[in-house]
């Protein structure tokens, strides 16, 4: 899934689009949730280019950052300022925002997934529809701050066109039109939270130090994916994937088919993964997309 470049143990996302319609899509590369695993220049260089070579179009996507991550972003999105071709910048951090946008004409930043709260727990968001909700509590878990103008106004007023949302069981009711922004749906996996703790690192860590904030990193989410279940949820349920510093829930087939249906009725791009951690591919073209989930998931 990811290459590691020994000398400075930074890692490369090198996922080969599987079926050749994809070769024209929007590539999104880069650490979604983990700070650690920000690209060296040289790295980032290296991937912008040899991608440049098989898709369309390149989406740097960036996680939460300290001080010390915002400073290396700084020198990473100077140097995609200075590609020939624009490119997108995911944030998921305000700080990383700010940075983005003051170099807007070469950087077109994209509102992240961690940014656009929602419910998305899949022990409770299935069984939304089939509660004896209020309307108004149903309609309030398909919505985020997205739909107050004023946020939505902030949002544009830093250059941010496109949101990056996941596949909810609840559904999405929102007018994008209406508030100026363009969706974007990920597939077939969704995340649940994330944090500073990463799973797979404090795994073979003493019991004292688990899944600490400073836990040694090996790049142990690179070969590892771990399931969670929840004895206590009612029903029957898909076990949870974590992943790093992230949990995710993987999409049933219906789910799939679903936010496929809504992506078309609501000219939505569809971000499609192999991995929860992996690298994307972007798509217009649902067709497309739901031969690709067929061809990967099943």
């Amino acid at each position: 899934m990811i290459d590691t470049v020994p000398e400075q143990k930074q890692t490369v996302w090198t996922n080969p689009p599987p079926l050749p319609g994809l070769r024209g899509a929007r590539v999104y590369y880069g650490p979604e949730f983990c700070e650690t695993l920000l690209p060296t220049p040289k790295a980032l260089l290296e991937a912008y280019r040899s991608r440049a070579r098989t898709f369309a179009a390149f989406t740097f996507v960036t996680p939460p950052v300290g001080e010390d991550g915002l400073a290396k972003l700084q020198v990473l999105l100077g140097l995609l300022a200075q590609q020939d071709q624009p490119v997108e910048v995911v944030v998921n951090d305000w700080g990383v925002l700010r940075l983005v946008a003051a170099m807007r004409d070469r950087c077109q930043p994209v509102l992240g997934r961690l940014m656009n709260k929602m419910l998305r727990d899949p022990r409770i968001t299935p069984r939304i529809a089939g509660e004896s909700l209020l309307a108004e509590a149903v309609l309030a878990s398909q919505q985020s701050a997205l739909t107050s103008q004023l946020f939505s106004g902030l949002l544009r007023s830093h250059g941010i066109a496109t949101v990056e949302l996941d596949n909810l069981y609840q559904g999405i009711d929102m007018d994008f039109d209406g508030l100026g922004l363009r969706p974007s749906l990920h597939v077939p996996f969704g995340f649940v939270a994330s944090g500073p703790a990463c799973f797979q690192a404090g795994m073979h860590q003493p019991k004292t130090k688990k899944f600490s904030n400073d836990t040694p990193c090996r790049l142990e989410c690179q070969t590892y994916i771990g399931q969670m279940t929840d004895s206590a949820a009612p029903g029957r349920q898909a076990p949870l994937l974590t992943q790093g510093n992230t949990v995710f829930y993987r999409q049933d087939a219906a789910l799939v088919e679903r936010g496929l249906a809504w992506a078309q009725a609501h000219g939505a791009r569809v971000v499609l993964h192999q991995t929860p951690f992996g690298e994307g591919y972007a798509t217009e073209n649902i067709d497309l997309a739901r031969s690709w989930v067929e061809a990967q998931h099943g």
